[in-house]
């Protein structure tokens, strides 16, 4: 008896760079780390099956949430986020109940290319398939929608790649330099790392030149994230900490007073202390 011809595949090989994807790090900051498990285990459910799309129901979900552990109704917020942000087809989904993207129709069917294309529902290509492969044009995907490596121009991509941090690095490191020749207490190495990317580091710089106090008395490595947007706000420009010198304040009020007013004063003072004595002065 012939054996069946498999509709999907046996394997992918997983991108080594998966976990860096701009949309995996969304749904990861959105669902938490335990949402990985959930769409690795989709992206193979999808290339085993049918190969370039999966029927989505209640039973799928089910057995998606028994087999990492997962209550069915985290599995279903982390496929929102995934439809939510363009990982998985959020229109083919509205419309037939499919999970699958342009991403992981162009692997599979690139993987398969060798394979007759018989049986392939038109309404679910979100590509245009030929008899030698698949052709999609003016589409980027990214590696977090197909979960493989890209084989075509790898090489020239991680030139690029190199490059580029490269580059990042250089402006970091002169940031640094900036921030440090400023502060008395300099910043680590990685302090860009670790702050808001909203936080404009240029404008820190400057107003950290407008602010001897800061520069000073504080240790940018422990500041908050708040703080620092006041900061590039201005809020600390010509900041002073407060004086907490008690002859200064004794001197502010006694500066308010007369010498006559001031004698009144010390006699009234010393009257009640000998009051509460139990003295009497005035016989």
């Amino acid at each position: 008896m012939a054996r069946p011809l498999s509709r999907g595949i046996e394997y992918y090989p997983l991108d080594v760079d998966f976990m860096n994807d701009i949309k995996i790090r969304k749904i990861m900051k959105s669902c938490g780390p335990n949402s990985i498990a959930i769409i690795i285990l989709l992206l193979g459910n999808i290339y085993k099956d049918e190969g370039y799309f999966m029927k989505w129901d209640e039973d799928i979900c089910f057995l998606v949430a028994d087999e990492v552990g997962a209550k069915e109704v985290y599995v279903k917020e982390v496929l929102k986020k995934c439809l939510q942000i363009d990982l998985f087809s959020n229109e083919l989904f509205e419309k037939f109940k499919i999970i699958t993207s342009k991403g992981i129709q162009k692997r599979f069917f690139e993987i398969t290319k060798r394979r007759k294309r018989d049986n392939l529902i038109n309404e679910y290509l979100l590509v245009n398939v030929t008899e030698t492969g698949v052709n999609v044009t003016e589409t980027i995907v990214t590696e977090a929608e197909t979960g493989v490596i890209v084989s075509k121009s790898t090489q020239s991509k991680v030139k690029e790649s190199k490059v580029k941090k490269s580059i990042e690095g250089d402006i970091n490191n002169k940031l640094i330099s900036k921030l440090n020749s400023l502060l008395k207490i300099p910043v680590y190495p990685n302090f860009l790392t670790k702050i808001n990317s909203n936080i404009d580091v240029e404008k820190l710089i400057e107003e950290l030149s407008k602010s001897k106090w800061v520069c000073e008395n504080h240790n940018l490595n422990k500041a908050n994230n708040s703080f620092l947007v006041k900061l590039c706000n201005g809020d600390y420009r010509d900041y002073k900490r407060p004086s907490s010198n008690k002859f200064n304040n004794f001197k502010g009020i006694t500066d308010s007073f007369s010498a006559e007013e001031l004698e009144d004063v010390a006699m009234k003072k010393q009257k009640e202390g000998f009051e509460k004595l139990g003295v009497n002065v005035d016989v």
